[in-house]
This record gives structure tokens, sequence and C-alpha cells, in this order.
């Protein structure tokens, strides 16, 4: 079964009364209760969308939406193909796409919010699905091939890496991709959020329930971050991503929010 609000499957036996990701309060029950779909009546209903961002850079998004709405990416190096986070379902359509590319070495979710389907995903490329220890406790189902990370920062080939910098999750994570040829860039999930105007991202512990990290979370992501190189910076949603002079943006808007936190305080 699927959650209707989150996205994110369960086991079919016992369905939990409530989602246990969407009752904590990074998240929300609709007024309207718990709801419950299945995969085959998502995909049903939808179609994933691949548009190439850059070279080797993909975006995967389902429409319609579905839950929460993130996209999914698609990391294309010489040194081997990793996804980030997921869309709720995948299709031949896909798999003949990823197996064009190379096929699919791993498979990288940044926090519990994009869990999704990952299960079958990992069934239908039979990479492995790397989440971060410290959030070991959202996963619910259990299954081979779930590799539950520790280190601050987990290498995956030479020019990909998954860098721990909790905030939003204590396992939130992003990724960093440094390849041969063009600018490094992340992948942020929600740890480091792109607003709308382009220039300038922010950091929240519930985005929908509007709760703000603290000084203390917003410090431990910029320490994960020292040393680490990058123009761009995609964020979970579509539309949301700086482009050019990512640290720049990203620094500026570190200091910007710290500066607010501690003039409200």
């Amino acid at each position: 079964m699927i959650c209707s609000t989150c996205g994110v499957q369960r086991a079919n036996a016992p369905v939990p009364l409530v989602c246990p990701i969407c009752e904590d309060e990074r998240q929300y029950v609709p007024k309207s209760g718990q709801a419950w779909t299945t995969l085959g009546e998502v995909a049903a209903e939808r179609r994933i969308v691949v548009e190439e961002r850059r070279a080797g850079l993909f975006e995967l998004r389902a429409e319609p939406e579905f839950g929460i709405g993130q996209r999914m990416f698609f990391v294309v190096t010489e040194k081997g193909n990793f996804t980030w986070d997921l869309v709720p379902f995948v299709d031949e359509t896909i798999l003949e796409f990823f197996e064009r590319h190379g096929g699919v070495d791993g498979m990288a979710i940044s926090h519990p919010h994009f869990y999704s389907t990952m299960r079958d995903w990992h069934e239908e490329t039979n990479a492995p699905i790397y989440t971060h220890a410290e959030d070991a406790a959202w996963l619910g189902e259990r299954f081979e091939g779930q590799e539950l990370w520790t280190e601050p920062r987990r290498q995956l080939s030479d020019q990909v890496q998954l860098i721990h910098c909790g905030g939003h999750f204590e396992g939130s994570a992003i990724m960093h991709v440094a390849p041969e040829v063009g600018e490094p860039f992340i992948l942020t999930g929600d740890t480091i959020y792109p607003v709308v105007d382009g220039k300038h991202v922010s950091f929240m512990r519930s985005f929908p329930n509007n709760v703000p990290l603290g000084p203390k979370r917003l410090r431990g992501i910029d320490d994960a971050l020292k040393g680490i190189k990058f123009d761009q910076i995609y964020g979970a949603f579509p539309g949301h991503e700086i482009l050019k002079d990512g640290r720049a943006s990203y620094e500026k808007s570190m200091a910007r929010y710290l500066n607010y936190i501690h003039d409200a305080a």
C-alpha cells in the first residue's frame, strides 16, 4: 500500500491506521483523513517524463504529480551511474532508458519523505539503495539491497559522493557530483532548498508546517559542506534550483538565515 499524501510505500499487511511519516510533525495527515492507494493505481494514471538538465544529469518526474511531488535525478558519469531520490513507480520505458545509458550502479535517497517505492525500484534495477543509518527507524519494511551508510561522506565513485548534513531529518543527505567535464553540482532534496528567486536557499525542519531550523542544526549543515565546491544546486522540486554561482548563493543564504534566527531570538 502507498500513502496518498506522502507517496511512501508500506508493507501490505498490516497496514497502519495512519502513515507514520505523515503523522510526524514534519509532514501532516490531511483533514480528510488517512488514505491509501496501490502501486497499480498510481502507475495506471501517470507517466514518467524525462528531461536532460545538463550533460550527464537527467530529471525524472511523474505527471500528473503524486504525493509530495518530488523529482528524481539520474546522474551519468564515466565512473558509474546513480539515481537520487525517487518517483512513485517504475515502468519499462524508464528501465529501457537506464539500460541505454549503461544501467544503474546505485540509488540514493535524501531522507524519509522520499523513500517512495524503494523496494520496487531495487527489484527492477537490482541496484543497492543507499539511505543514512540515522533514519533507519523510518524505513518500515526491510529488504536485502538496502545499504545503511554511517560515514560523514560516502564515496559512490571517483565523481559521486553522498554527504551527511542532517537538519531536516537526522539522516538528511545530499549528493555531490564532480564530473570530468563541467562544473560540480549538488542534489539536495529538502536539506538545502532553492527558493523561487533562483538566487537563495532556505533550510527548514518542516516545510508544510513552517517549522524553522535552529543555529545548531544550521551549523551542522555548514560544517558538512566545508571544502565542497559546487556551482549548481538542484532541489527536490521542479524549478527549485540555482544554475550559477551556487556556492556563493548558499553562503549568502546561510549567513542571512542565521542572522534572522539570532535576531528573532
